[in-house]
């Protein structure tokens, strides 16, 4: 099997003092698509998917107490499910509703805009924290155009200010214009949404093995990932 790791490794180091919590943070979010492919069991399974994720998350110990996490659907618009919290402090209701087109583009933009949001907010409180999380999952292919988000964000990635995941589930998940986002990796294609819930629960761990991590220290994800999971 094939091993992986979302290089989360790379902490912005920030001067502290006594006064304040040392925990270093994670900021993650999850832009899911809602688009009409989307409709009936995908959609369904999806959310069961994230639901595991929230569950495994604050199931660690490392993960409850570090990662800050944003729950986002995207169609032509994105909507804020859950604005950033703690796992534990997170109650996800598996209601999406299914509507109009992939505005994937957009999405990213949203996505990024909010986590440096954030970030913004742990420098003012004097927080440390690790480069972001930015997780995409869609079953298709964009339907503006993503030229200026996919720049921005895989500049973002060059520079180890953010880490992107894009997630393409199913035959006709558009693999190429996902890679666009991010062209050196972190691109994976799940064969179904059933198979989703797997490979959220291997993010976890790799989330759990960065939330451990000392600033520079390599960080491996020593849970091996299914190669039904395809890395482009």
């Amino acid at each position: 099997m094939a091993k992986a790791t979302l290089n989360l490794d790379k902490p912005f180091k920030i001067e502290l003092d006594d006064t304040v919590d040392n925990t270093t943070l994670i900021p993650v979010s999850v832009l899911a698509d809602v688009s009409y492919s989307m409709e009936g069991t995908p959609l369904q399974e999806q959310g069961d998917a994230i639901q595991t994720f929230i569950e495994t998350l604050e199931a660690d110990d490392y993960t409850r107490a570090s990662i800050e996490l944003s729950i986002m659907t995207f169609s032509n618009d994105v909507k804020v499910i859950h604005d950033y919290s703690f796992v534990e402090d997170i109650y996800f209701e598996n209601n999406f509703v299914a509507e109009a087109s992939t505005y994937m583009g957009k999405a990213i933009d949203y996505g990024i805009d909010s986590l440096q949001s954030k970030l913004k907010e742990y420098k003012s409180k004097g927080t440390l924290y690790k480069a972001p999380l930015l997780v995409l999952i869609t079953d298709g292919k964009p339907s503006d155009d993503i030229t200026a988000s996919a720049d921005r964000c895989a500049d973002l990635v060059a520079r180890k200010k953010l880490t992107f995941l894009g997630i393409g589930v199913g035959d006709d998940a558009d693999m190429q214009e996902l890679k666009r986002f991010n062209p050196n990796g972190n691109v994976l294609k799940s064969p179904t949404f059933e198979d989703l819930k797997e490979l959220l629960v291997w993010v976890s761990y790799s989330l759990s093995a960065a939330s451990q991590a000392g600033p520079g220290e390599e960080v491996e994800n020593h849970v091996e990932l299914d190669p039904k999971f395809k890395l482009f």
